[in-house]
Order: structure tokens, then sequence, then C-alpha cells
């Protein structure tokens, strides 16, 4: 009665749970499955137990899987695992198996329980701030040479008017008119390219605020 009882709760409580439970052979046969398990492959109870579980994990985790099986059998421990199965729709998901072995009295592993949980929201998160990630680096590196192609660029017309002031100084004190129109013309040329290289500059930075207006 004892025992009957304590099947009784045992079940009770893996059947409530929303994870997914198992029980299988060392050579992946099925001996148990709750609810959840059963509603998440799609597949009634009977048509699970007694078949391997092989059958839902994607084609190239089965070699994986069984082999990690096998070599449970011999070197029992926890494991866990993340591979993609198919849910009952054909639709892949990521789910994280918990495996834990269940010994006889010599330490002979009988059975192997795993307890899966679906986590392919999260895994799809990670991939988003993955791509995120590798996309900011990407716009950070391109950012980096326009900010040296503009510095060089700035730079430019700065040294002309630089060197041109220092001749305006020469050729003012000398009184060579001639030379000075020609100072002055330089200086203006610069200021003048200065001027449109900061126009570029405010209208390349207003492109990622321009919105397009929809479209009827």
């Amino acid at each position: 009665e004892a025992l009957r009882k304590s099947e009784m709760l045992y079940r009770t409580l893996v059947e409530s749970q929303v994870d997914l439970v198992s029980r299988y052979l060392p050579d992946t046969t099925l001996t148990f499955v709750n609810d959840a398990y059963c509603q998440f492959f799609g597949k009634p109870r009977e048509e699970l137990i007694g078949h391997s579980y092989l059958f839902m994990i994607a084609p190239e985790y089965r070699d994986l899987v069984r082999q990690e099986t096998a070599d449970l059998a011999l070197h029992p421990r926890p494991l866990a695992g993340e591979y993609v199965n198919y849910r009952y729709d054909g639709q892949a998901c990521w789910i994280q198996w918990i495996v834990r072995c269940i010994t006889d009295d010599s330490g002979q592993v009988v059975e192997l329980q795993a307890v899966g949980r679906d986590i392919t929201a999260r895994k799809q998160a990670e991939a988003e701030r993955e791509a995120l990630i590798a996309e900011l680096e990407t716009r950070n590196a391109e950012l980096e040479r326009f900010l040296y192609t503009v510095s060089h660029d700035l730079r430019s017309p700065l040294i002309t008017m630089g060197g041109f002031v220092g001749f305006l100084q020469k050729d003012a004190l000398a009184g060579n008119i001639e030379r000075l129109e020609t100072d002055v013309t330089h200086i203006n040329d610069a200021l003048v390219r200065m001027r449109q290289l900061l126009d570029e500059l405010l209208n390349l930075s207003r492109i990622g605020r321009i919105t397009t207006s929809p479209e009827v």
C-alpha cells in the first residue's frame, strides 16, 4: 500500500509538470513519458513506450545523443545538453535536457530519466543579440574608418590656411600686393572647402533621422 501511494504521488507530481519528462533504457527505448511529453511531440503514450526517443531529435544530433546515452550507461553521472527537437507540428525547437541515471543496488544503470524544457525563445534572443553585437561591431569599424577619413580631409584645408596665413604675413611686411591677393584667394578656397566638408557631415548626420512618409 505504501509503495502504491508512493507511485501515485510520483506520477501525480510528474504528470503535473509542464516540462517534458521521460524515462528510457540505455538503448534509448522509452519506458515512461508524461502528458506534456506526449502533447509536445503529438503522439499518444502507447505509440511512444517501447520505441526509441531518437525520432524527435534533429538528425545532426542523433549520433551525439546516442553516444552520450551509451557513455552514461557505462559512467553514470548527471548530464545537461541542448538539442534541436521536432514538435508535433514539425517545428524545430531547442530543448534543454537534464538527464539523470537510475541505478540498481550494484550501481548498474537500469534506466535514465530526462527532463526537457523548451528554450527556443531564449535561443532566438541569444541569436538576435549576437547578430546585433556583430552589426554594432561592423558599424563601429566603419565609423572609425569614416572618422579617420574625415579627420584627414578636414586637416588638409586647415594646413592650407595655416601655410598661406604665414605667407600673408610675409607678403604684407614686404608690401607685395599681388602676392597678398593670391594668399587671400588660397585661404578663401580652403575656407570654402572646409565649409563644404562640414555641410556634408551635417547632411550625413541627418540621414539616420530621416523618416519616410507612408505611401497610400
